[in-house]
């Protein structure tokens, strides 16, 4: 707590969720509680529990189950409201072979504070097209919703971003280009992205607004020797980036610098171009 003080004894608490086989994802309830996610072994099934702040567990003894089916790659977000939402891949078997799986989709689902299941026993398909899906990435519209961005494996080799609104409807029909990188809620509804170009191509960011429509031009905004490692929102529709630098003499690295950057809502640098050096 503030006063540095562990609330919930030294061991923490038990969330009850046994066979886990996954590192737990988590978020806040806003309420000074929180929401932890997990894959449960043998069943493969993603599961939640909500642990208020007091440390009670307070959904049924071993968690609410986000799905019907195996499952995996779950990220987790706060609905704003006591609950969450959850994305993740649900593995689709082959004719009835419940072992052997032909295919994969992004799902989502939202279990409210109570720990109602909110968007069905299966959750609510994102993408259902051919082909398997990397892990997808989650952030908070700011209106009960998210907004969430998944990659296309093997031929496919794009990036999307698709919005749900908190009663679990699409609202982005032709899932938007969004590039594979950091994502973080623009607070209005919409997402920035900001990604790596590769070794010698700048950095480049982007905004998207509640409708998907690009806000920063349609190929972004270029970021000159920046290597983005960390995002956050800086609560006025902008983006905070940090990243490192590593200063080589000869063959060894002489030094480590750290830097931070700032882009506001209309895509503007206000920081200079270089961004702040942390450590001078």
């Amino acid at each position: 707590d503030g006063e540095g003080n562990l609330p919930w004894g030294q061991d923490g608490v038990s969330l009850n969720l046994s066979g886990s086989d996954s590192q737990c994802k988590i978020t806040t309830d806003n309420l000074g509680g929180v929401i932890v996610v997990q894959k449960i072994a043998g069943e493969g099934i993603i599961c939640a529990q909500r642990v208020d702040s007091g440390g009670d567990i307070l959904w049924q003894s071993g968690g609410i189950k986000a799905c019907v089916g195996p499952a995996e790659g779950a990220e987790v977000v706060s609905d704003g409201a006591g609950g969450a939402i959850i994305a993740y891949i649900r593995d689709i078997p082959c004719g009835g072979q419940q072992a052997v799986y032909c295919d994969s989709h992004i799902h989502a689902q939202r279990i409210d504070a109570e720990g109602n299941v909110l968007w069905g026993s299966d959750g609510v398909p994102i993408c259902a097209e051919p082909g398997p899906v990397g892990s997808p990435r989650i952030v908070a519209d700011g209106a009960g919703g998210a907004i969430i961005s998944f990659s296309f494996l093997g031929v496919h080799e794009a990036v999307r971003a698709d919005r749900i609104d908190a009663d679990g409807h699409v609202l982005w029909e032709n899932e938007d280009e969004l590039r594979s990188g950091i994502i973080v809620s623009d607070g209005s509804g919409g997402v920035i992205s900001v990604w790596d170009g590769g070794e010698g191509i700048n950095a480049t960011a982007q905004r998207l607004d509640a409708m998907g429509r690009e806000l920063w031009g349609p190929d972004g905004l270029t970021l000159r020797d920046l290597r983005p490692s960390l995002a956050a929102s800086d609560d006025c529709g902008g983006v905070l980036i940090s990243w490192s630098v590593v200063d080589v003499t000869g063959s060894k690295a002489s030094a480590l610098s750290y830097y931070v950057q700032r882009i506001d809502a209309e895509g503007n640098l206000p920081w200079g171009d270089e961004g702040i050096l942390l450590n001078p």
